[in-house]
């Protein structure tokens, strides 16, 4: 389990091990990002995976051809650096290592295997708006909290309706979620 401040809010970032049976899932095409440890590599990462493999992209950072950016970046315990620099700078990371996999030039020491890592929440999350859009969560929703009838509110139509919500607790998936309780103020 993982304690990170974001914003002055504690957010819970819970860990899970990945499965081995999505391999298939993992060619060369569909080469995703995340954040990932292992035993060799404790502080939680930039990676992307293959097949099998998990591939640790500071390592490679100066493997990769045109990428401009800081590669210290590929060392945050989050995404969030990384997708700030944008879908162009991405699409060329993703491109590099899709390269050096067709070439057979991936460092072997840059990989482990799947099963001897943990994967982590890839973004910190602060504040969000979840907006209530279908009919049937708003009329639930309406009389839940609000007492009202059965009928939509009388912006619904002309205006989402939306709460602000603190991202305060997150799970990566399939891990087991026990319910969350909320307080209507």
């Amino acid at each position: 389990m993982v304690y990170s401040d974001s914003s002055a809010t504690k957010i819970r970032m819970e860990t899970a091990q990945v499965s081995e049976s999505f391999t298939d899932h993992f060619g060369i095409e569909n080469i995703p990002f995340g954040i990932g440890s292992s035993g060799r590599y404790p502080t939680p990462q930039c990676v992307s995976r293959y097949k099998d493999s998990v591939i640790f992209l500071f390592d490679i950072a100066s493997l990769l051809e045109e990428v401009d950016f800081h590669s210290e970046i590929l060392r945050q315990p989050t995404l969030n650096a990384f997708a700030a620099l944008g879908r162009d700078t991405q699409q060329k990371v993703r491109s590099g290592l899709q390269e050096l996999i067709r070439n057979g030039a991936l460092p072997e020491e840059s990989c482990e295997n799947i099963a001897s890592v943990v994967m982590h929440l890839p973004v910190s999350i602060g504040d969000f708006t979840d907006f209530s859009c279908s009919p049937h969560h708003n009329r639930n929703a309406g009389e839940a909290l609000l007492g009202m009838s059965r009928g939509l509110p009388p912006g619904y139509l002309h205006m989402p309706l939306g709460k602000n919500n603190r991202g305060f607790k997150l799970l990566v998936s399939r891990m087991t979620d026990p319910r969350l309780r909320r307080k209507v103020l």
